[in-house]
């Protein structure tokens, strides 16, 4: 029994089911973690990459003093001198040290905003035009602000005026920073009266609620076509009122104490170290692995790295030979094995007729078109019984046929004895008539045509329903065949 089942299993080892194999186009690779082995649906390539960095040299100057560990020593060296100290520093190695005698000042900070206000004479008023605002000699553009339209302070038309009234107040935005060292104003005035005419100047900085100097203004200075044209230059004539000052500053070179600028001489001292140069070269990697480096880049080759790749495709394997010859085989049945759960099938198929019919295999990636075979027994049992019951009515009806025909063969004989006795019978009248008259003799002609025409037309019919009777009969037997 043992060996019969190895005969078996050796047996069934050789039989082998004809099959198409179908395979789609590979994918692209993908990054897997490990190696994996190849195979007919998957193909494997393996890469070695690497770090790659980028130099850069850092370098910095030390003063020599300095121990430096982590940096490599050059021969460039240089004098590094300190900003002015207020203290005498420490003796160091190569180390100069400075006293100096400096001044030391504190300028009032820029204005930005000029407030014209506050009439003294309560008596009467003054028209102005043409206000003009130079930095340095150069004349620079301003806003007017206040409750009228001042446009006209500016237009360059000296006909134009504004008349100014007692407690009425404009504001200049000189939109810009501006020390009062650099500022002078021209202005014109149109006097309606022989009074003398004063007002106030008030200068601000960017915060514009603290004022830093004003100033009473007396016209008139000079005429130009019959009007006031006015020269003003702020730092001749303003006082301090409550002044803010930029950061102290030194020079070196004497400045001269004013009204808005503040100095003193100081005691100051500076150092001059000498510094060395150092440099170090730092690697700067980049996070990803790299088959080649990039522009400006190096390869570390102690970083090598194995990537592993794959790339696959789908398998259909269908049977080459389609047959069916049994009403439980389905269609999906040849599909003997596949990687894709999508595969649809149409076909013609009539499995109640044996036949080669159509069939498509509508794969993912291929259309599959073939035959397929209906050889099933059943199919021929099921003609092989029609055609038996058909042989059968055939048979049934020759049989009805046959005994049709005797009966007819025996009409026929009747009639042709009837007719034999006829006719000996008319052949006896004619010889015992014969010598009768000739009346009898056309009589006699006479009744024999009749009873010959109707003789004649009887065995017609009955010759042509024999002849019909054979017709059908040969034509069954054929169509039996």
């Amino acid at each position: 029994m043992r060996k019969l089942f190895l005969f078996l299993i050796i047996l069934f080892s050789f039989i082998k089911v004809e099959a198409k194999v179908y395979y789609s186009e590979y994918s692209d690779y993908e990054e897997v973690l490990e190696k994996v082995e190849e195979t007919d649906l998957l193909k494997t390539k393996t890469e070695e990459k690497y770090l790659i960095y980028k130099e850069d040299i850092t370098e910095t100057f030390y003063p020599s003093y300095t121990e430096v560990t982590d940096m490599i020593k050059t021969d460039e060296t240089k004098i590094v001198s300190s900003e002015w100290l207020d203290s005498e520093p420490s003796q160091l190695p190569d180390r100069n040290i400075i006293k100096q005698q400096l001044y030391e000042y504190e300028s009032m900070k820029s204005i930005r905003y000029i407030k014209l206000s506050s009439l003294i004479n309560t008596k009467s008023t003054f028209d102005l035009s043409e206000i003009r605002i130079l930095k340095k000699g150069k004349l620079i553009d301003f806003d007017v602000i206040g409750d009228k339209d001042y446009d006209i302070l500016k237009d360059k038309n000296y006909n134009n005026f504004i008349s100014f009234n007692k407690d009425e107040e404009i504001i200049i935005d000189l939109k810009q920073n501006i020390k009062i060292e650099d500022l002078m104003m021209t202005y014109h005035i149109h006097i309606k009266d022989t009074s003398d005419i004063y007002f106030t100047l008030s200068l601000m900085g960017e915060e514009k609620e603290n004022i830093y100097a004003s100033a009473t203004i007396y016209s008139i200075l000079d005429t130009i076509n019959g009007n006031d044209f006015s020269y003003l230059i702020f730092k001749d004539h303003f006082d301090l009122v409550n002044p803010l000052y930029d950061e102290a500053k030194l020079s070196e070179e004497k400045v001269l104490g004013t009204e808005f600028n503040k100095v003193r001489l100081v005691t100051k001292y500076k150092t001059e170290d000498l510094y060395i140069k150092y440099y170090r070269v730092d690697r700067t990697y980049l996070d990803e692995y790299y088959l080649k480096p990039l522009d400006g880049y190096l390869i570390d080759y102690d970083t090598k790295k194995e990537f592993y790749y794959i790339k696959t495709r789908d398998k259909v394997e269908i049977k080459e030979r389609l047959i069916i010859d049994n009403y439980n085989i389905k269609l999906e049945d040849f599909i003997l094995n596949t990687t894709v759960d999508n595969i649809k099938i149409t076909s013609n198929i009539n499995y109640y007729k044996n036949g080669e019919y159509d069939i498509n295999f509508i794969l993912p990636f291929k259309v599959v078109k073939t035959k397929v075979i209906v050889d099933i027994k059943e199919n021929y049992l099921k003609i092989l019984k029609k055609q038996n019951k058909y042989l059968k009515a055939l048979e049934e009806e020759n049989r009805k046929l046959f005994i049709q025909n005797n009966e007819l063969n025996v009409k026929l004989k009747e009639v042709l004895k009837d007719k034999d006795e006829a006719i000996n019978e008319v052949n006896e009248k004619l010889i015992k008539y014969q010598y009768e008259n000739k009346s009898l003799k056309s009589d006699k002609k006479e009744l024999d045509e009749d009873f010959e025409e109707k003789s004649n037309n009887k065995f017609l019919v009955i010759i042509l329903s024999i002849v019909s009777a054979l017709f059908i009969t040969i034509i069954l037997r054929k169509k039996s065949h």
